[in-house]
């Protein structure tokens, strides 16, 4: 079974909306986005 196309399109333009995924170069390379925030550090 195979995804279709624009389905594939649509759930990374969620991703990306959702800032879930970051688009790097424009085109087709993408990459998690991952931030960790610890209170009181310093």
């Amino acid at each position: 079974m195979e995804i279709k196309t624009n389905t594939a399109l649509s759930w990374l333009k969620r991703l990306v909306k959702r800032k879930l995924i970051t688009n790097l170069d424009g085109k087709r390379t993408y990459a998690r986005v991952c931030v960790w925030a610890q209170e009181g550090a310093g």
